[in-house]
C-alpha cells in the first residue's frame, strides 16, 4: 500500500505504471480523509489510520503487506507498522518528516513550508485563508500552483517536476487533492504539528528510509533523526536528490526492496 504526501491524493505516485507490471507489484494507493474521494474525519489521529488500513486490507483479502509512504505519508506508514505488527511486513519511507512540534525542527525547511506549519501549530485562522486560496487555484489552474511551489524547490527538484509525465501527474493530483476543498489539508497539517500518538521506538519491522541530501521540504537531518529513533531502520542517503527526486527516481528501488 502506498500513502501520498501532504498535500496529495491517490494519484500522487510515479506516472509510469509499467514499472509495477515489470516488478510484479500490486500497488494500492489511498486517499486520506478529506482528499480525493475520501470523506472528512474530524478529530482523527495518526494511530487511527492503522484501523482504516486493516479494514481495507480485509476487503482486499490481504493478510500481510508492505507499506510505502512519501513525505506526509511517512508518519502514517509508521503508525500502521506500530498498530499492525503482525500484518505489515516492511516499511519504506521516502523523504518522511518527523513531528513538526517546534521551530527548531524546521531548520532548513523552505519559507513556504515553515509558514504553513507555524500557522498550523498556532491554530491560526490564517491557515484556512492560505489553504483556501491554494485550493481555489489548484482546481482552476493547477499548473500555476506548481509554478509557485517550484520557485522554492532545490534545482534538482525543479528538474524533476518539469518532466512532462511528472508534471501531468502532479496537475491531476492537485485537482483531486482539493476536490472537496481545503479542510482535509488543514486538519492533517495540524495533525503533523503534534507529538505522534504511538511510540516509534517500539516498531519491530524493517524500515528503509530514502532521503535526499538536497531536500529543502523535509531536510536530510529529519531523516537522520527519524532513523535514529527506529530500531530496525536503514537510511539510504540519496546524493544530489531533493524531495520529488526521491519519490520519482527511487520509486522502483523502494518497491523492489519492500517486496523482495
Amino acid at each position: 500500500m502506498y500513502f501520498h504526501g501532504l498535500p496529495g491524493s491517490r494519484l500522487q505516485r510515479h506516472p509510469d505504471e509499467e514499472l509495477l507490471h515489470r516488478g510484479g507489484v500490486r500497488l494500492v494507493t489511498i486517499d486520506r480523509p478529506g482528499a480525493g474521494r475520501s470523506s472528512l474525519q474530524e478529530g482523527r489521529t495518526l494511530a487511527d489510520w492503522s484501523s482504516t488500513i486493516a479494514t481495507l486490507a480485509d476487503e482486499l483479502g490481504w493478510e500481510r503487506f508492505a507499506i510505502l509512504g512519501w513525505s506526509g505519508g511517512g508518519p502514517h506508514a509508521l503508525a500502521c507498522a506500530h498498530g499492525l505488527p503482525d500484518r505489515v511486513t516492511r516499511v519504506g519511507l521516502l523523504a518522511a518528516p518527523e513531528a513538526m512540534t517546534d521551530e527548531a525542527k524546521m531548520e532548513g525547511v523552505a519559507p513556504g513550508g515553515r509558514r504553513l506549519f507555524k500557522l498550523a501549530r498556532k491554530r491560526s485562522l490564517w491557515l484556512g485563508v492560505m489553504l483556501w486560496l491554494m485550493s481555489k487555484g489548484a482546481r482552476r489552474d493547477p499548473d500555476s500552483v506548481l509554478t509557485r511551489m517550484e520557485a522554492e524547490l532545490h534545482a534538482s527538484d525543479q528538474e524533476v517536476i518539469r518532466r512532462p509525465d511528472v508534471r501531468e501527474m502532479l496537475q491531476q493530483d492537485l485537482r483531486a487533492t482539493f476536490a472537496q476543498g481545503h479542510t482535509g489539508f488543514a486538519i492533517e497539517a495540524r495533525l503533523h504539528t503534534g507529538a505522534w500518538d504511538f511510540a516509534a521506538e517500539e516498531i519491530t519491522q524493517s524500515v528503509h528510509i530514502w532521503h535526499g541530501d538536497e531536500d529543502n521540504n523535509v531536510p536530510f537531518a529529519m531523516g537522520e533523526r527519524l532513523a535514529a529513533r527506529l530500531p530496525g531502520a536503514q537510511l539510504h542517503e540519496c546524493r544530489g536528490m531533493g524531495h520529488f527526486g526521491v519519490l520519482i527516481d527511487r520509486w522502483s528501488e523502494a518497491l523492489q526492496v519492500l517486496t523482495s
